[in-house]
């Protein structure tokens, strides 16, 4: 196309200047008809003749070098080693080399004509080729990297093109030079410069790059854990010179330093920053002799007091990045020269750096094995292989052989790396000895679990979504019937449903826990008689889904012992409610008599009439009842507790004011004995306890009454406290008998009596006290001395933030018949039993502002209420007719009657009986025997 353009052009040059000069000269000699023309005619026709020849010598010569040019630029189109084309102005292709149709494996054909930019990968592409286009007609070279796709559109090339314009021709002139490799080769640098920066930051320094650009120097790089104690970020440093995130002096002093590794220097100093001492490390990386840029590194030196620690400062970037970490890492080249980059290749190894070939690792002795225990060959040892092939290794188990013995385990891990543009391989491994020795020991375990679960008595089988058999053990095989040799791995497990009763109920059981998948037991019964527990577990199977286990346990022998334990236990819970309901009702049959004895016995007290001798036997009678009532009272303590109906109704205690009380209830008892009572427990005068205020007033009355029984005459009491951690512990000494040490775990059990002592007791007193502090939270305990004394402690719990519980003090030194009111009031006993009538009588009487009225049943008492003004009712709840809970039922029903105060005055002691007539509306509740002080100060609340 070229050769045809030049030669037009040149030949009508050369026409046009012929006829030029024949027509003027043919001009002269005809038109103009001059004879001095036509003299000079021979001269003009030999200058024609000449102008002629030149003309055509030139043209001639045009024509050569024209041809020369040609076969010159064909030569290099068709011989160039890159994808060359020739191009219009529209893009459109018209010339390619013979590279071109090998490696696009076009048809000449199918190329020219047709558009440049459809061979493009991504038609996106267009637009921008069609830029690059317009750039160069303005006769500027263009370039731009794209990717060219073949014919059959499998294959891609990245390309580099550069694109040439002949401005004379309008055409371009493009060659495109393969940069797939090269790409590749950047995104593996790229890749590994990544995989460098994680592990550096992964590890406790830091790692930094700069170059200089003016008089400043620039970090391009930045990273680590270091850098981020420092209290910065790699935003903080990257793209920015030190005065941008240092101040003061630090700038100049850290500049200096600089300064020197650019001159080519590697050079260190140390600094602190954020209270962190760190050393740094410069390192210059030259290129054709200058210094293109500087590798720094950072390390924690705070904590490095020693000169082995002032050394390690000055090791190089990876080594004081790596040094730290489990693996042992280490490079390898292309000349099998190995570069520790930690200490734990040698450790481990025992391989040092230098020179690593077949022949040294033969001399060294040692020997790297597959876990099959073939050898690993030289060549394919991770790393070689990885540096001559670029092969990436990832988790290769090796055995190092040394003398012939397996000494350890490691896991090796390799990637290809470019070190001094050449290739090399960054080598890893762990020792993971202790894991494969679990290993070894998981397939001890587990062959030992597979010997368990063929030996193992319950039977164990695992299925499938299909409910078909995975395993089954001998055990099973059993119970089912199934022989050893008989294979049933596969076969439908509903086939053996029917060893089982009631096999169709069974068998939906089973397909209904299967299906919820949670953890369930069945109880079943096989045709032969025996008794299975079938325990459900789900199971995920790697490799097969969903599953389900089952366990069979026999429980046939376990059955039947729990089917006689039941039997037992439903007989003794009989046995000891009869036992409850009969302490229930002795108490009441015994409390009503014994609410006669005392009350009429306190009366007597009273009488100033009686003499000495009297006043001794009515004071033996009231010992000897209340006594009696304390028996009854703890008799029916235990048996609540062992049934579980004591309530323990906790509240917070003042300990000190509680502990006064109950030492001046026992103090007479004391002063008749002639036993002292010495207090000291100020050290927990502000302190509270939470604890119930009856059952406590109970224990230490108990605690304090058997130190003063089992005491010596003219002995001692002393009762202190300690506050230890959140707890109050009391202690209460006595000077008594004591006991043996080996006697103390006994002392607290029912009944137990120290028999050395001829002291009347139930033996009941100290079992009732431990259970009712432990009911409390507490503890109790004891030690003693035979012949010397004893001392009981308990331990409750402190509070400090407490509520404050009033108590109602009784003085017992208050006569009875001083307690009244100014008006006389109208008192209404309903009660069937006449000691009793008679008792209460003759209390109220005594008194002169309250008269009596007596109903001997419920009907009657109702009747009086009716026709007469009652202030009060007292009321027993075991009547004739009708029972207490009736009366009081009727008298709430009525508006002049329903304001009545009523108090129930009843044997039974029982808290929950107590609880329900409170509950009901009833304003107190009084347990026989009534204690006359107790009695008279409770009516005067309500009248």
């Amino acid at each position: 196309m070229i050769k045809l353009n030049d030669q037009k052009k040149t030949l009508s040059l050369v026409f046009f200047s012929l006829l030029f000069c024949v027509s003027y000269f043919f001009y002269r000699i005809i038109v103009l008809n001059d004879s001095g023309l036509r003299s000079t005619f021979t001269l003009d026709l030999v200058m024609l003749t000449i102008t002629i020849f030149v003309i055509l010598f030139i043209y001639q010569s045009y024509i050569k070098k024209s041809l020369h040019f040609e076969r010159f630029f064909v030569s290099l189109f068709e011989h160039n080693p890159s994808l060359t084309f020739l191009i219009d102005g529209n893009g459109k292709i018209i010339s390619v080399n013979s590279k071109v149709i090998n490696i696009l494996n076009y048809a000449h054909k199918d190329l020219i004509s047709n558009k440049f930019w459809n061979l493009f990968e991504n038609p996106d592409e267009l637009h921008y080729i069609q830029d690059q286009l317009d750039l160069a007609k303005s006769g500027k070279s263009a370039s731009f990297i794209g990717k060219l796709k073949n014919k059959e559109a499998n294959n891609c090339m990245s390309m580099n093109f550069t694109l040439i314009p002949i401005r004379e021709h309008g055409l371009f002139f493009i060659v495109g030079h393969d940069i797939s490799e090269l790409q590749t080769y950047r995104n593996r640098i790229v890749k590994t410069q990544i995989e460098l920066r994680n592990t550096i930051r992964q590890q406790q320094g830091m790692m930094f790059k700069f170059i200089k650009q003016g008089d400043r120097y620039i970090h391009t790089l930045c990273d680590g854990e270091l850098l981020y104690r420092f209290g910065l970020t790699p935003q903080n440093v990257i793209g920015k010179s030190l005065g941008n995130f240092l101040t003061g002096n630090i700038v100049d002093d850290k500049t200096n330093f600089y300064h020197k590794a650019w001159a080519g220097e590697t050079t260190t100093y140390e600094g602190k920053i954020n209270g962190i001492s760190y050393l740094a490390s410069l390192r210059p990386i030259l290129r054709d002799g200058k210094v293109i840029e500087v590798i720094g590194s950072c390390v924690d030196i705070s904590d490095r007091k020693n000169m082995e620690e002032e050394l390690r400062k000055k090791t190089n970037l990876y080594r004081s990045v790596l040094t730290t970490m489990s693996e042992g890492i280490f490079l390898i080249d292309k000349s099998r020269t190995i570069t520790n980059l930690n200490e734990n290749v040698e450790e481990i190894l025992g391989i040092k750096s230098g020179i690593f070939s077949e022949t040294t690792m033969n001399e060294s002795g040692i020997e790297f094995v597959r876990e099959d225990g073939t050898l690993w060959d030289y060549k394919d040892l991770p790393g070689m292989d990885t540096t001559d092939n670029g092969t990436i290794v990832k988790d290769a188990v090796m055995g190092v052989k040394e003398n012939g013995h397996i000494k350890k385990w490691i896991s090796v891990n390799s990637k290809p790396l470019a070190l001094n543009e050449e290739s090399a391989s960054l080598v890893s491994f762990s020792d993971i000895s202790l894991q494969k020795k679990q290993e070894l020991e998981l397939k001890e375990m587990n062959t030992f679990n597979e010997i368990l679960m063929e030996n193992t008595k319950s039977g164990i089988l695992v299925i499938d979504e299909n409910r078909n058999i995975l395993l089954i053990n001998k055990a099973l095989r059993e119970i089912f019937g199934i022989n050893c040799d008989e294979k049933v791995e596969g076969v439908f497990v509903g086939l053996f449903h029917s060893a089982f009763t009631e096999t169709e109920n069974f068998s939906k059981e089973i397909e209904e826990i299967a299906a919820k998948r949670a953890a369930s037991t069945l109880t079943v019964r096989s045709n032969n008689g025996y008794i299975f527990k079938l325990h459900y577990s789900p199971l995920n199977l790697k490799n097969r889904g969903q599953a389900h286990l089952w366990t069979f346990e026999d429980i046939t022998e376990m059955s039947k012992l729990q089917e006689s334990t039941l039997k037992a236990q439903e007989e003794a819970v009989k046995a000891n409610m009869a036992k409850s309901d009969f302490l229930s009702k002795m108490s009441h049959e015994l409390r009503t008599p014994l609410n006669g004895i005392l009350g009429f016995a306190q009366l007597l007290e009273l009488e100033k009439t009686l003499n000495d001798r009297q006043q001794t036997f009515v004071k033996n009678i009231i010992t000897s009842g209340g006594h009696l009532l304390n028996l009854i009272n703890e008799i029916l303590d235990v048996s609540r507790i062992e049934t579980g109906k004591l309530q323990i109704t906790s509240k917070m205690i003042h300990a000190s004011k509680l502990i006064d009380e109950c030492i001046g209830m026992m103090s007479p008892l004391a002063e008749k004995n002639n036993i002292a009572i010495i207090v000291d427990i100020a050290n927990i005068a502000d302190l509270y306890i939470y604890a119930d205020p009856v059952r406590l007033r109970q224990v230490m009355l108990n605690l304090i009454d058997n130190a003063i029984k089992y005491n010596k005459e003219n002995g001692r009491v002393n009762i202190s406290c300690e506050k230890m951690n959140n707890d109050i512990t009391v202690y209460i000494k006595d000077t008594g008998i004591g006991f043996s040490n080996e006697h103390v775990d006994d002392i607290f059990e029912p009944f137990y009596r120290i028999k050395e002592t001829n002291t009347e007791g139930t033996g009941i007193g100290l079992s009732l006290t431990r259970q009712l502090i432990q009911l409390m939270g507490g503890s109790i305990g004891a030690k003693s001395v035979k012949g010397k004394g004893s001392t009981f402690w308990f331990s409750l719990p402190i509070h400090h933030e407490f509520e404050l519980t009033e108590y109602e003090d009784i003085d017992s030194n208050i006569s009875p018949f001083e307690i009244g009111k100014k008006f006389k009031s109208t008192i209404l006993y309903i009660e069937d039993n006449l000691s009793n009538i008679d008792l209460l009588k003759e209390i109220i009487e005594a008194q002169t502002n309250y008269s009596v009225i007596i109903a001997n049943s419920g009907k009657e008492g109702l009747d009086i209420i009716k026709n007469k003004k009652i202030d009060l009712v007292l009321l027993d709840i075991n009547l004739p007719d009708i029972n207490g809970y009736q009366v009081f039922d009727e008298l709430k029903q009525h508006e002049h009657t329903d304001k009545i105060p009523v108090i129930a005055i009843s044997a039974n002691a029982i808290n929950k009986d107590i609880q329900y007539t409170l509950d009901k509306g009833f304003a107190d509740y009084i347990t026989k025997p009534i204690n006359i002080n107790e009695f008279l100060l409770t009516i005067k609340k309500y009248v």
